[in-house]
């Protein structure tokens, strides 16, 4: 039974390894890249929408605005004629248009807090990729007098993963705790 396991394994960890080969990282890693450039796009473009979205909205408001504006002064001249059914008139058509005006106002921030959403989420996006990006071209393109990843010895490109300080703080505390 443990030759058959042990065969088993050997088969995947071999079948695995070709895997790994056909794949070619490098060409995976760019095509990574590529496929969230893309993504950036699609974004933007979505961005751009709710900003031409949200500009015809404020068109729209404003045609309402000068509707309001025109009502105000009929409403005077109905009311100094002594008109009062075309006031009512007027009033009816005053309270539409200011229920379209709220129902506006509520698109309009719905929208703004979309582009606040997705402007927050592309820039994070950005960031990311310029990451990845400037990760892959020191794993792809190494330059002499670097390191073995192709990062820079400099501070602000080394990486410390978090287990790493769990080990050396547990170092640390049995050295100090046997002096």
């Amino acid at each position: 039974m443990t030759l058959i396991t042990r065969l088993s394994r050997f088969l995947q960890a071999d079948l695995n390894a070709m895997l790994d080969q056909l794949e070619a990282p490098e060409l995976m890693l760019k095509q990574s890249i590529r496929e969230m450039q893309a993504i950036l796009g699609e974004d933007e473009h979505q961005l751009q929408q709710l900003g031409e979205q949200l500009r015809q909205l404020k068109q729209v408001d404003a045609v309402y605005q000068q509707r309001l504006a025109d009502i105000e002064s009929q409403l005077d001249i109905f009311f100094s004629a002594q008109q009062e059914d075309l006031a009512r008139l007027q009033i009816r058509r005053k309270l539409e248009i200011q229920q379209r005006l709220q129902a506006l106002d509520v698109d309009q921030t719905s929208v703004q807090e979309a582009m606040a959403r997705l402007s927050s989420d592309l820039e994070r996006k950005r960031l990311q990729l310029d990451s990845l990006s400037e990760q892959a071209e020191g794993l792809l393109n190494p330059v002499p007098g670097r390191g073995e990843t192709g990062q820079q010895c400099h501070p602000d490109h080394l990486r410390i993963a978090d287990d790493d300080v769990e080990i050396a703080f547990l170092r640390e505390q049995r050295i100090r705790s046997q002096s």
